[in-house]
């Protein structure tokens, strides 16, 4: 970790712990000087390791790098990698959902859902990324069921919003409506990175490294 950063070591060894590095995350990007947010980059990571497995982290990370200097850098993109393949191996453990990189619950939901639907809206950039990279199989899938009804379901979910008024009329419903789409987002992750195992199974020519 960089010199002195103790609350970000912190953070990083709870982020080890429970799965909950959304934090980590984000202070790890600013570090960097990347102008991302931490919700759309995880949203992004798991689409993209769904298409392409480990070759996913390269890819990931060299995207991420456009246009930083390896100053604005520094250690941070190593410490990216590292998270990356935590959160790739916990993809990997089909015996629960993957856990998502998210505001905590107690964050105001406004942010909570903003979160959301950038996560939404990375992974299926990545998706389509990734897709790229595999050729013709890969877009094939994606446009066959379920990944087809699964890619319109997330594209509905980048459109969400919540008003201050209907927080302010039901609270507990908003809350409700947020939880439900966070555990749509959990399984629709799952789902495509289980019917996308053919085109995880293809080589890449040539995966992209990160200096």
């Amino acid at each position: 970790m960089p010199a002195g950063n103790h609350q970000l070591g912190r953070r990083w060894r709870m982020a080890e712990a429970d799965g909950t590095d959304f934090r980590v995350i984000e202070q790890l990007l600013a570090g960097c000087q990347i102008d991302v947010a931490a919700s759309e980059a995880d949203g992004r990571l798991l689409s993209l390791a769904a298409m392409l497995g480990d070759d996913a982290i390269a890819i990931w990370l060299q995207q991420l790098a456009v246009g930083t200097t390896q100053a604005d850098a520094g250690g941070y993109l190593g410490q990216l990698a590292v998270i990356a393949e935590q959160r790739l191996a916990r993809l990997d453990d089909a015996q629960e959902l993957p856990v998502l990189s998210l505001p905590e619950d107690d964050d105001d939901i406004r942010d909570r859902v903003d979160a959301l639907v950038l996560w939404a809206n990375g992974f299926v950039t990545g998706l389509g990324e990734g897709a790229s990279l595999r050729g013709t199989d890969a877009r094939q899938l994606l446009e066959q069921e379920p990944l087809k009804e699964l890619l319109q379901d997330l594209t509905e979910i980048t459109k969400a919003e919540v008003a201050a008024e209907d927080i302010e009329a039901d609270s507990e419903a908003a809350e409700a409506a947020y939880f439900e789409l966070v555990e749509f987002l959990r399984v629709a992750t799952q789902l495509a990175y289980e019917e996308l195992t053919p085109v995880r199974k293809l080589a890449v020519s040539e995966a992209p490294q990160v200096h």
